[in-house]
């Protein structure tokens, strides 16, 4: 196992657990996202298939990428396992997390025309793009409550709100580069701004009675190259000082499929209600439990954009992904 250091009870669980059900975020440019012919793509997707390579396990991908359908299934017990997902505290119920692998920013997309979104305090009293049924979204409402949302159902139709007129700017994931330097379409968008720096540091979730696959995993991404963590960044997001240049010779014309739901937020069902809830009462229990486990070592690293996500230390009070 790519010469990995396996406990003896770690190979006994790797042996009695041959098929591991995964789930992968289809909107979490480049991180994870439907590609031009449907297949599943991005750095992390090509992280997991290399450690189902290195640890003997055969990955079985769940067939939503849907990020409500997909975590729902889990708490569920229909996957056992949800590639990229940010620790908070109301999930520590279902999940266990490896330390964060992956991280990225949330930013102001705007046009390119418009000088008004500097910093973020500008989208105050103004439209403003956010994708429904994400956390962030809620943090962002919270933050500034006199912003007028606008919500969509992914991280491309928050651009075209943007380019259309709908919304006067967008705060989405770090990943709308992806399409900014792919997408001619988007050609009269920028990245104004930055609205929160590296806040969504990324672990991999595990369900809860599955423990030993922490420690498994963990294992596994620690024995990852450096070389090898940053060639997957930078594979599927070039470094800044490359975007020119990449813009410039590879314009490469992009076509994403699109969520069959519409723009607007979903109404919530009974059991979107119950299911809210419940996830509510677990974060007041935690809180009243005192929260010890939350705290979260923080090792230094080389610092790179796949490092840096294990060098701070995940602050509860942020309403991440």
């Amino acid at each position: 196992m790519a010469g990995i250091q396996f406990t003896k009870a770690e190979i006994n669980w790797l042996k009695r657990h041959k098929t591991i059900r995964i789930a992968y975020d289809g909107d979490l440019h480049p991180y994870s996202f439907v590609g031009r012919k449907g297949a599943l793509r991005g750095s992390a997707v090509e992280i997991m298939k290399l450690l189902s390579q290195r640890l003997g396990i055969k990955f079985v991908t769940y067939p939503s990428t849907d990020w409500k359908t997909l975590f729902k299934a889990a708490v569920m017990g229909n996957v056992d396992v949800i590639a990229t997902m940010v620790k908070r505290p109301e999930r520590l119920l279902w999940f266990n997390f490896t330390e964060p692998y992956l991280t990225q920013s949330l930013v102001i997309v705007s046009r390119g025309d418009d000088d008004r979104f500097s910093d973020r305090e500008s989208i105050k009293g103004k439209k403003i793009a956010l994708i429904a049924n994400y956390q962030y979204s809620y943090q962002v409402r919270e933050d500034y409550p006199k912003i007028k949302p606008v919500f969509v159902s992914s991280l491309k139709n928050g651009l075209k709100a943007v380019q259309t007129g709908k919304a006067d700017a967008a705060v989405l994931f770090s990943g709308a580069r992806y399409f900014l330097l792919s997408d001619a379409s988007f050609s009269n968008l920028k990245i104004a701004s930055v609205y929160d720096h590296e806040s969504m540091r990324q672990s991999i979730a595990i369900r809860k009675d599955w423990p030993e696959l922490v420690t498994i995993f963990q294992k596994g991404l620690e024995s990852l190259s450096e070389n090898e963590k940053q060639n997957f960044i930078d594979k599927w997001d070039p470094p800044e000082e490359e975007d020119e240049v990449v813009a410039s010779i590879t314009p490469v014309k992009v076509v994403v499929l699109e969520p069959a739901h519409q723009d607007d937020p979903e109404k919530l069902t009974f059991g979107d209600a119950f299911y809210t809830g419940l996830t509510v009462f677990a974060s007041l229990a935690l809180i009243a439990a005192g929260g010890g486990y939350l705290r979260l070592k923080s090792r230094r690293m080389k610092k790179n954009r796949y490092s840096s996500a294990s060098n701070s230390v995940s602050q509860p009070e942020q309403k991440e992904r």
